[in-house]
């Protein structure tokens, strides 16, 4: 993560002949910011920030750092994106809040002992992912606690 600046481009899911009810998704390209190295937040260094989703419900999005908790714990942010012009420009991106991930026991993970490479915010869990070798494949579904 040293060394790099990390960048977030940012797609669009729009619909076509809703009124034919078909719905045919098509990707546009919407653009991306850049967040220089080195770019701290809540004693944080923001990072590696490798998957993304939208909490439609707070307006908010998630982000997880996979910097393998090598430069702090392992964490996730929640963030604005300001996308009323239409378009994602550097300066559109806001950082709200910075949340750690604890293992089992309450403790921050080991440095390099995890790789987090998406995050998902549902009411219910459900996953298909493999390790970083590829060797393990982990699922697991579970209904919404809710």
């Amino acid at each position: 993560m040293k060394g790099s600046t990390a960048t977030l481009i940012l797609c669009g899911m729009i619909s076509l002949n809703a009124q034919a009810g078909h719905h045919t998704p098509m990707i546009e390209f919407v653009g991306e910011a850049q967040i220089p190295t080195g770019t701290q937040f809540e004693n944080t260094e923001i990072g590696g920030l490798s998957g993304i989703d939208y909490d439609a419900a707070q307006d908010l999005y998630v982000a997880i750092s996979d910097d393998r908790a090598q430069i702090n714990h392992a964490r996730f942010y929640e963030l604005s994106i300001d996308l009323t012009d239409g378009y994602l420009n550097d300066g559109d991106i806001s950082f709200i809040q910075v949340t750690e991930i604890l293992d089992s026991g309450d403790f921050p993970f080991a440095p390099a002992s995890l790789d987090p490479e998406a995050i998902r915010n549902n009411l219910a869990f459900e996953s298909l992912s493999f390790n970083h070798d590829r060797i393990q494949v982990i699922t697991a579904t579970e209904n919404a606690l809710l």
